[in-house]
């Protein structure tokens, strides 16, 4: 490997001596390194108009959006399972209370935990190959990392 090296080394150390670096279009200018080489030819200047307008494509709205409502369905399910975890402490009639408001919390989460799915398998087919898929929210998961060690 080092034999590779020191000739590549030598191979440039002299097309520099010899001036072959001299003179370059761009010399001496910063890169512009704006354009992804990733993106289709086609596509390249609808992308520029989005970035230049700070706008982005729909797929890569809609992905931010989902991640939003995952966050906030996380947070509430968090909230609710802390309450849960201090009603659990208190009377029985405090326990009933709890376990009523646990059953109608985790319903109206299960049920917009269904609605972003839908919202993800949308997002997962609008996204080009190579983009990283959302996974669904599983409630019954995201319960379980909640209560663990009630």
């Amino acid at each position: 490997m080092n034999e590779w090296h020191s000739r590549i080394d030598e191979a440039i150390r002299k097309a520099m001596a010899d001036g072959q670096f001299a003179n370059l279009p761009g010399q001496g200018k910063p890169l512009k390194l704006d354009d992804n080489p990733y993106t289709p030819g086609e596509q390249r200047l609808a992308y520029k108009i989005l970035k230049d307008n700070d706008l982005a494509p729909d797929w890569i709205m809609l992905g931010r959006t989902l991640e939003e409502k995952h966050k906030r369905l996380l947070e509430r399910l968090q909230g609710a399972a802390r309450a849960y975890r201090l009603s659990r402490r208190g009377s029985e009639l405090e326990r009933a209370r709890g376990d009523e408001a646990w059953r109608r919390v985790r319903l109206q989460i299960a049920a917009e935990g269904e609605k972003l799915n839908r919202e993800i398998v949308t997002y997962n087919l609008q996204a080009p190959a190579g983009v990283a898929r959302k996974t669904h929210f599983d409630i019954e998961r995201e319960t379980t990392r909640m209560l663990d060690g009630l």
